[in-house]
């Protein structure tokens, strides 16, 4: 069984189907799709990531962590050596700023080349942003086997000087590479099966947060730091990085296996080196709310008000030293300090504060995160050489999780707090600690969310149907390996109706034997590859009475069934008040017929008519629908189901007229919205869909979301009867989703004003 796990921190998705360039035919544009959800998120080459846009909101600090400019990709006969030359490539230039959606078909004779009977895999290797760093395109170089590309060579300031600020790189350089990904059978055998693509980063990241005491009483005499920003005053904290490497390769693989990795000059030339430096970057303040992972903002909030960032994180490409090595990576910070006294006359004296980097590995891994948090509560050493007490820890790449103190011996550090698994069994988290540890469980809980319908609430357990969820796991401490690893075994397997759908959370705390006090908590959150997840919409009253925050075309009525918007529940079936948001990282054998991919046209379709002119999340402040991509009604699509999406509520009925034909199902799931998702990115649901909706409903995994009555799919109408649905010849309802993978799952715009949220791809 495949297990892929899911970094939660929202980050850039993607997603792939139809035609790579123009040139190639349109009959190919029919065959041969191969649909990918390529995303930037992940932390090594098994992880998934989070799905949304990475957008920057900053213009000083543009998001540029996420950002991608380019894309090479290469089809490989599977199992196939690093030798091997790729069988097809292809390329695509990202134009837009703010997402990077494309389309690819990989035409049908080289699927055939590839994969000759239906059933049969291939490999598939991404390059992302190598162009926009400075190199070539790779496509249609004569060695494209894996071993040649990988080994590209790269050099990047890792910052850019621009006055007063300093800005991180405008890209980073990322690859990743899947192997099997199969050709479909029956219908689907000119396509190749939905796939994951997890690029990782060529680069390490390294951050550091510093929180300083106001005061510190040094032999009976109060010191103060200078924490405010003073353009009249000479002095302010600051930082200096040394021996950051700017030379590396594609791909050096020090991510899985980082032995023996070290730095790969870009020059062989006399005096060059591969070293950049960076002296003298102010320290800003922490923001409240903010978060340092995001290079949008500064700082993590803490309880400490006197907390400062180096305006942008730091990178570096691999590297490995020696304890004493002249060029081990370094930081100086640099603190202002002062006497207390009752006029403030003393003066200014700046004491510098060496910290090491990674001294425990001595190493800097591609897409690791280097993480050192100091609580300063001592005045440095006058002599930056001498080293201060420090500690620090190395994470991936999304994750910030340390507390270390400059002012006492003891420590105990957990490298993760949070951990996300998706469809993984087991993982582990480093700590360091001065001392021996022990652990208990503070709580294990699943959901965690409830469900209403009938006019009774009922909690996650009451539907939990696989087990005893809170006795099934596993946590093993290791004093010796300073680990901490948590097992549960998930049940995927969906034919027997019993397996594991929900999200369950276990804290764990670690903490000082002789001292219990000194502790540290870290949540294991586990998805399996299927999991639900249920929202309420925020109108919900009574059943009598609320409407919900719902609008049709806001609520425009013109004697169209479409138009006719939500009215009050009942305790009737199908009434619930949730939306529910179904995520799909894994298929199995009971879904071998399913494919995971976008199953939206890929240009604009606003079906032909004019919808009400009104709020605009862009391109307004006030228009009609003007960027619609609906499902796409073919039967080449019914079997596509989206990665991440959500049915609408109850509301979402309708209330006193039903529809007469898929045009109108069409109309009124483009013009639908809900609690604050907007209209515009609605659609009428796939087949597979629908169907998957009706099975989780039939299997109590959620309450009945379907009438013994006839519904809408993109394709065709389907009869919902006795827990299943049967294809019919017509419908008289719909029940619109929203692609929650593409748009993200917050709140997009006023719960209670209609608003257009369509927007270009």
């Amino acid at each position: 069984m495949r297990k892929i796990q899911n970094i939660a921190f929202v980050l850039l998705a993607t997603l792939f189907a139809g035609c790579i360039n123009d040139h190639i035919e349109n009959t190919l544009c029919r065959d041969g799709v191969l649909s990918l959800n390529l995303s930037t998120g992940a932390t090594t080459r098994t992880d998934t990531p989070n799905n949304g846009f990475g957008e920057g909101t900053n213009d000083n600090t543009p998001n540029t962590e996420s950002a991608i400019k380019d894309i090479q990709f290469f089809l490989y006969p599977n199992g196939s050596t690093d030798s091997v030359n790729a069988t097809f490539a292809g390329r695509i230039d990202v134009t837009a700023t703010d997402k990077t959606e494309q389309t690819v078909t990989v035409p049908a004779d080289a699927i055939s080349k590839l994969c000759p009977n239906p059933g049969d895999e291939c490999d598939i290797y991404v390059i992302v942003n190598y162009i926009h760093q400075g190199g070539v395109d790779l496509t249609t170089a004569d060695d494209t086997s894996r071993a040649t590309l990988k080994d590209k060579a790269l050099s990047t300031e890792f910052y850019t000087d621009a006055g007063a600020f300093v800005y991180g790189p405008q890209s980073f350089v990322m690859d990743s590479e899947v192997f099997g990904v199969t050709r479909g059978t029956g219908d689907n055998s000119n396509k190749l099966t939905s796939e994951t693509i997890y690029v990782t980063r060529a680069a390490a990241k390294i951050l550091i947060e510093v929180t300083v005491q106001s005061t510190v009483d040094v032999s009976g005499v109060k010191w103060e730091a200078l924490t405010d920003v003073d353009s009249s005053n000479p002095y302010y904290m600051s930082l200096d990085f040394f021996n950051g490497v700017k030379d590396g390769v594609i791909d050096d693989d020090s991510d899985t296996d980082p032995a023996g990795k070290d730095i790969r000059p870009a020059s062989t030339a006399e005096g060059y080196s591969p070293y950049y430096h960076i002296e003298n970057v102010m320290m800003n303040p922490g923001n409240v709310g903010s978060d340092i992972t995001n290079p949008d903002t500064l700082a993590v909030t803490r309880a400490e008000t006197e907390q400062f960032v180096p305006m942008t994180p730091l990178y570096s490409y691999t590297s490995s030293w020696s304890d004493g090595d002249e060029d081990a990576p370094y930081f100086k910070l640099s603190i202002p300090w002062r006497k207390v006294t009752s006029d403030n006359s003393a003066a200014w004296v700046t004491y510098d504060y060496t910290v090491p980097i990674s001294l425990k590995t001595n190493q800097l891994v591609r897409n690791k995160l280097y993480l050192i948090r100091l609580n300063v509560g001592a005045l440095g050493d006058l002599d930056y050489l001498d080293p201060a007490v420090y500690s620090y820890v190395v994470l991936d790449w999304e994750d910030v999780s340390m507390n270390a103190e400059l002012s006492r011996p003891k420590y105990l550090v957990v490298e993760k707090n949070r951990v996300e698994m998706s469809n993984i069994e087991e993982i582990s988290v480093g700590f360091q600690s001065s001392d021996k540890v022990g652990y208990e469980v503070v709580s294990t809980t699943i959901g965690p969310w409830v469900t209403e319908t009938n006019g009774t609430t009922t909690t996650t357990d009451d539907y939990y149907k696989s087990g005893s969820v809170y006795t099934t796991y596993d946590i093993i401490l290791d004093n010796n390996s300073n680990s901490l690893t948590f097992k549960h075994e998930l049940d995927n397997v969906r034919d027997d109706k019993v397996y594991d759908y929900f999200v369950q959370e276990t804290v764990v705390r670690i903490y000082h034997l002789d001292n219990p006090n000194i502790s540290d908590l870290v949540t294991f959150v586990q998805y399996p590859a299927i999991y639900v997840q249920g929202y309420l919409n925020t109108g919900h009253a009574n059943y009598s009475s609320s409407k919900g925050n719902v609008f049709v075309n806001n609520n425009q009525a013109n004697n169209t069934n479409w138009n006719v918007v939500a009215g009050s529940l009942n305790t009737g079936t199908s009434n619930s008040p949730y939306m529910y948001v179904i995520t799909v990282s894994s298929l199995g054998v009971d879904d071998k017929d399913l494919y995971i991919g976008d199953p939206r046209v890929s240009s604009i379709d606003n079906l032909g008519y004019t919808f009400i002119s009104a709020d605009a999340l862009y391109d307004g402040p006030t228009r009609a629908l003007k960027y619609y991509y609906p499902t796409n009604n073919s039967k080449d699509y019914e079997d596509f189901i989206a990665p991440r999406f959500r049915i609408c509520s109850g509301y979402g009925r309708l209330a006193s007229a039903n529809l007469d034909n898929l045009g109108e199902a069409e109309m009124r799931c483009a013009s639908y919205q809900e609690d604050g998702y907007p209209a515009g990115r609605w659609r009428v649901p796939t087949r597979a869909e629908l169907q998957f909706v009706g099975r989780l409903c039939s299997e109590k995994k959620i309450p009945n979301l379907f009438s013994e009555r006839e519904y809408w799919a993109a394709s065709t109408a389907f009869e919902y009867s006795n827990g299943s649905f049967t294809e019919t010849t017509s419908a008289d309802l719909v029940r619109c989703v929203y692609d929650d993978w593409y748009w993200g799952s917050d709140r997009a715009c006023p719960v209670d004003e209609f608003t257009w949220g369509d927007k270009e791809r």
